[in-house]
Protein backbone atom coordinates (compact mmCIF):
# COMPACT_ATOMS: atom_id res chain seq x y z
CA UNK A 1 0.00 0.00 0.00
CA UNK A 2 1.45 3.52 -1.11
CA UNK A 3 2.07 6.89 0.92
CA UNK A 4 -0.03 8.48 -1.63
CA UNK A 5 -2.87 5.70 -1.39
CA UNK A 6 -2.85 6.54 2.17
CA UNK A 7 -2.59 10.18 2.08
CA UNK A 8 -5.92 9.78 0.09
CA UNK A 9 -8.01 7.72 2.17
CA UNK A 10 -6.99 9.69 5.14
CA UNK A 11 -8.02 12.91 3.24
CA UNK A 12 -11.04 11.20 2.27
CA UNK A 13 -11.92 9.45 5.56
CA UNK A 14 -11.66 13.63 7.12
CA UNK A 15 -13.69 14.83 4.57
CA UNK A 16 -16.98 12.21 5.43
CA UNK A 17 -16.00 13.08 9.44
CA UNK A 18 -16.11 16.96 8.69
CA UNK A 19 -18.89 16.78 6.75
CA UNK A 20 -20.65 14.86 8.71
CA UNK A 21 -20.42 17.70 11.75
CA UNK A 22 -21.06 20.53 9.13
CA UNK A 23 -24.16 19.17 9.14
CA UNK A 24 -26.99 22.27 10.01
CA UNK A 25 -28.59 21.41 13.51
CA UNK A 26 -30.92 23.32 15.57
CA UNK A 27 -31.04 23.73 19.10
CA UNK A 28 -34.15 22.33 20.62
CA UNK A 29 -35.80 21.56 23.78
CA UNK A 30 -35.81 18.94 26.21
CA UNK A 31 -38.27 17.34 27.68
CA UNK A 32 -37.84 18.73 30.86
CA UNK A 33 -37.58 21.58 29.27
CA UNK A 34 -40.92 22.05 27.16
CA UNK A 35 -41.87 20.28 30.75
CA UNK A 36 -41.18 23.53 32.84
CA UNK A 37 -42.67 26.11 30.03
CA UNK A 38 -45.91 24.11 30.30
CA UNK A 39 -46.39 24.10 33.63
CA UNK A 40 -45.26 28.06 33.99
CA UNK A 41 -47.62 28.90 31.04
CA UNK A 42 -50.57 27.20 32.60
CA UNK A 43 -50.01 29.25 35.62
CA UNK A 44 -50.18 32.44 33.38
CA UNK A 45 -46.12 32.91 32.76
CA UNK A 46 -46.39 34.63 29.13
CA UNK A 47 -42.49 34.37 28.58
CA UNK A 48 -43.02 30.51 29.07
CA UNK A 49 -45.91 31.11 26.57
CA UNK A 50 -43.97 32.77 23.95
CA UNK A 51 -40.87 30.02 24.65
CA UNK A 52 -43.74 27.22 23.23
CA UNK A 53 -44.93 29.58 20.79
CA UNK A 54 -41.03 29.59 19.49
CA UNK A 55 -40.73 25.68 19.71
CA UNK A 56 -43.93 24.92 18.59
CA UNK A 57 -43.33 27.48 14.71
CA UNK A 58 -39.59 26.03 14.55
CA UNK A 59 -39.62 22.46 15.78
CA UNK A 60 -37.58 22.70 18.97
CA UNK A 61 -37.64 19.84 20.38
CA UNK A 62 -41.01 19.06 19.24
CA UNK A 63 -42.90 18.97 15.65
CA UNK A 64 -43.59 22.02 13.87
CA UNK A 65 -47.13 22.97 14.51
CA UNK A 66 -48.27 26.76 13.20
CA UNK A 67 -51.87 25.78 14.70
CA UNK A 68 -50.28 25.44 18.18
CA UNK A 69 -47.64 27.97 18.19
CA UNK A 70 -50.33 30.28 16.91
CA UNK A 71 -52.36 29.16 19.99
CA UNK A 72 -49.45 30.13 22.27
CA UNK A 73 -48.67 33.48 20.76
CA UNK A 74 -51.91 34.32 20.91
CA UNK A 75 -52.13 33.16 24.89
CA UNK A 76 -48.78 35.05 25.61
CA UNK A 77 -50.38 38.28 23.83
CA UNK A 78 -53.42 37.96 26.25
CA UNK A 79 -50.97 37.58 29.21
CA UNK A 80 -49.21 40.78 28.32
CA UNK A 81 -46.64 39.69 25.89
CA UNK A 82 -47.00 41.90 23.50
CA UNK A 83 -43.41 41.31 21.66
CA UNK A 84 -45.40 38.04 21.01
CA UNK A 85 -47.71 39.89 18.22
CA UNK A 86 -44.78 39.95 15.65
CA UNK A 87 -44.16 36.01 15.78
CA UNK A 88 -47.94 35.53 15.77
CA UNK A 89 -47.14 37.71 12.50
CA UNK A 90 -45.04 35.33 11.18
CA UNK A 91 -47.02 32.24 11.87
CA UNK A 92 -50.01 33.71 10.17
CA UNK A 93 -48.15 34.91 6.91
CA UNK A 94 -46.50 31.42 7.12
CA UNK A 95 -50.31 30.00 6.80
CA UNK A 96 -50.84 32.17 3.81
CA UNK A 97 -53.09 34.66 6.00
CA UNK A 98 -51.46 37.44 4.54
CA UNK A 99 -54.32 40.48 5.24
CA UNK A 100 -54.26 39.25 8.70
CA UNK A 101 -50.30 39.36 9.11
CA UNK A 102 -50.17 42.69 7.69
CA UNK A 103 -52.69 43.99 9.68
CA UNK A 104 -51.24 42.58 12.56
CA UNK A 105 -47.82 44.06 12.24
CA UNK A 106 -49.73 47.89 11.04
CA UNK A 107 -51.35 48.04 14.28
CA UNK A 108 -47.88 47.03 16.04
CA UNK A 109 -45.94 49.78 14.49
CA UNK A 110 -48.88 52.38 14.68
CA UNK A 111 -49.02 51.81 18.39
CA UNK A 112 -45.18 52.25 18.82
CA UNK A 113 -44.47 48.55 19.45
CA UNK A 114 -40.58 47.40 19.64
CA UNK A 115 -39.18 45.60 16.88
CA UNK A 116 -42.48 46.11 14.88
CA UNK A 117 -41.18 48.86 12.23
CA UNK A 118 -37.83 46.69 11.72
CA UNK A 119 -40.53 43.15 11.85
CA UNK A 120 -42.45 44.60 9.13
CA UNK A 121 -39.46 46.22 7.30
CA UNK A 122 -37.96 42.42 6.92
CA UNK A 123 -41.28 41.45 5.42
CA UNK A 124 -40.83 43.82 3.24
CA UNK A 125 -37.58 43.03 1.95
CA UNK A 126 -37.58 39.07 2.28
CA UNK A 127 -40.72 39.73 -0.14
CA UNK A 128 -42.42 36.31 0.58
CA UNK A 129 -45.04 37.18 1.70
CA UNK A 130 -47.57 38.46 -1.53
CA UNK A 131 -48.03 42.47 -1.53
CA UNK A 132 -45.95 42.68 1.84
CA UNK A 133 -43.49 43.13 -1.32
CA UNK A 134 -41.72 46.32 -0.88
CA UNK A 135 -37.33 46.25 -0.48
CA UNK A 136 -36.99 49.92 -1.76
CA UNK A 137 -39.46 50.47 1.46
CA UNK A 138 -37.73 47.70 3.64
CA UNK A 139 -34.18 48.41 2.79
CA UNK A 140 -34.02 52.24 3.80
CA UNK A 141 -36.20 51.73 6.79
CA UNK A 142 -33.87 48.80 7.71
CA UNK A 143 -30.98 51.14 6.94
CA UNK A 144 -32.41 54.41 8.97
CA UNK A 145 -32.84 52.23 12.07
CA UNK A 146 -29.96 50.34 12.31
CA UNK A 147 -27.93 54.16 11.65
CA UNK A 148 -29.37 55.10 14.77
CA UNK A 149 -28.36 51.71 16.65
CA UNK A 150 -30.88 49.15 16.24
CA UNK A 151 -27.96 46.03 15.44
CA UNK A 152 -31.03 43.57 14.43
CA UNK A 153 -31.93 46.11 12.02
CA UNK A 154 -28.38 46.39 10.74
CA UNK A 155 -27.75 42.73 10.65
CA UNK A 156 -31.01 41.78 8.69
CA UNK A 157 -30.08 44.19 6.03
CA UNK A 158 -26.56 43.20 6.30
CA UNK A 159 -27.90 39.14 5.79
CA UNK A 160 -30.30 40.18 2.93
CA UNK A 161 -27.22 41.77 0.81
CA UNK A 162 -25.05 39.02 1.57
CA UNK A 163 -26.89 36.71 -0.48
CA UNK A 164 -30.02 36.01 1.70
CA UNK A 165 -33.02 34.95 0.70
CA UNK A 166 -34.73 38.73 -0.20
CA UNK A 167 -35.96 41.10 -3.25
CA UNK A 168 -32.67 42.99 -2.54
CA UNK A 169 -29.56 42.75 -5.08
CA UNK A 170 -25.98 41.78 -3.53
CA UNK A 171 -23.91 43.99 -1.71
CA UNK A 172 -20.75 41.99 -0.06
CA UNK A 173 -18.85 45.61 0.46
CA UNK A 174 -22.27 47.07 1.60
CA UNK A 175 -23.24 43.81 4.20
CA UNK A 176 -19.43 43.81 5.50
CA UNK A 177 -19.74 47.28 6.49
CA UNK A 178 -22.90 46.69 8.50
CA UNK A 179 -21.49 43.35 10.17
CA UNK A 180 -18.40 45.40 10.26
CA UNK A 181 -20.33 48.24 12.75
CA UNK A 182 -21.45 46.03 14.99
CA UNK A 183 -19.40 42.74 15.34
CA UNK A 184 -17.30 44.56 18.06
CA UNK A 185 -20.61 45.40 20.11
CA UNK A 186 -21.22 41.63 21.11
CA UNK A 187 -23.16 40.58 17.73
CA UNK A 188 -21.15 37.35 17.03
CA UNK A 189 -23.18 36.53 14.11
CA UNK A 190 -22.45 39.56 12.72
CA UNK A 191 -18.80 38.71 13.37
CA UNK A 192 -19.07 35.16 11.84
CA UNK A 193 -20.44 36.70 8.85
CA UNK A 194 -17.96 39.10 8.24
CA UNK A 195 -15.46 36.48 8.90
CA UNK A 196 -16.97 34.32 6.34
CA UNK A 197 -17.01 37.10 3.73
CA UNK A 198 -12.92 37.80 5.05
CA UNK A 199 -12.20 34.50 4.26
CA UNK A 200 -13.65 34.59 0.76
CA UNK A 201 -12.52 37.91 -0.15
CA UNK A 202 -16.21 38.69 -0.70
CA UNK A 203 -16.93 43.28 -0.58
CA UNK A 204 -13.26 43.62 1.44
CA UNK A 205 -9.88 41.92 0.57
CA UNK A 206 -9.48 38.20 1.44
CA UNK A 207 -7.55 37.85 4.62
CA UNK A 208 -7.75 33.77 5.90
CA UNK A 209 -5.64 33.99 8.75
CA UNK A 210 -7.61 37.33 10.19
CA UNK A 211 -11.16 35.59 9.53
CA UNK A 212 -9.61 31.71 11.64
CA UNK A 213 -8.57 33.97 14.20
CA UNK A 214 -11.69 35.91 14.81
CA UNK A 215 -13.30 32.94 14.55
CA UNK A 216 -11.48 31.59 17.33
CA UNK A 217 -11.90 34.16 19.41
CA UNK A 218 -15.78 33.63 18.97
CA UNK A 219 -15.51 29.99 20.14
CA UNK A 220 -13.42 30.53 23.09
CA UNK A 221 -16.11 33.06 23.93
CA UNK A 222 -18.61 30.51 24.26
CA UNK A 223 -20.08 30.57 20.61
CA UNK A 224 -19.84 26.86 19.84
CA UNK A 225 -22.50 27.34 16.88
CA UNK A 226 -19.21 28.99 15.09
CA UNK A 227 -17.39 25.30 15.35
CA UNK A 228 -18.91 24.32 12.32
CA UNK A 229 -18.31 27.64 9.77
CA UNK A 230 -14.10 27.60 11.86
CA UNK A 231 -14.14 24.03 10.98
CA UNK A 232 -15.08 24.64 7.32
CA UNK A 233 -12.65 27.17 7.10
CA UNK A 234 -9.93 25.51 8.08
CA UNK A 235 -10.67 22.38 5.85
CA UNK A 236 -10.81 24.70 2.77
CA UNK A 237 -7.53 26.17 4.28
CA UNK A 238 -6.09 22.95 3.67
CA UNK A 239 -5.41 22.17 7.45
CA UNK A 240 -8.15 19.09 7.76
CA UNK A 241 -6.58 18.02 11.33
CA UNK A 242 -7.33 21.32 12.80
CA UNK A 243 -11.05 20.98 11.46
CA UNK A 244 -11.31 18.11 13.50
CA UNK A 245 -10.03 19.13 16.05
CA UNK A 246 -11.87 22.84 16.17
CA UNK A 247 -15.12 20.32 15.73
CA UNK A 248 -14.82 18.41 19.61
Amino acid sequence: MTNAFVGNAIAVIMLVYVAMFLAPTASAYTETELADLRSSAAVGDAQAMNRLGDAYRRGLGVASNPTTAEMHYRAAIDAGKLVAVLRLASVVADQGRIKEAKELLDEAAKNRMKGAERTRAEFHVLGKFGYLRDPESGEAVLSRLGSIGDQRAAYILANALDGGQSLLEKDFSRAAKLYASIKDSGHARAAEKYAILQFRGNGLKEDRRSAIAIMRTLAADGHTRVQRSLARMLFEAGRPEEAINALK
